[in-house]
């Protein structure tokens, strides 16, 4: 291919690529199920009563 082409990346294939770059399985993720953070280094516990859980 030649240089003068170039990689271009429409803003689905970017969402795709961060979504599929998530760990899943790290220790934030986990929090992540039951709180969200304040972005002041506190958690917000989330209503476990409205989960709907398959």
């Amino acid at each position: 291919m030649p240089s003068s082409y170039r990689k271009v990346s429409s803003p689905i294939t970017e969402l795709i690529g961060n979504l599929q770059s998530v760990d899943t399985n790290s220790s934030e993720a986990k929090l992540n199920i039951t709180s969200i953070t304040d972005n002041n280094g506190y958690r917000i516990e989330l209503n476990q009563e409205n989960i709907i859980k398959k």
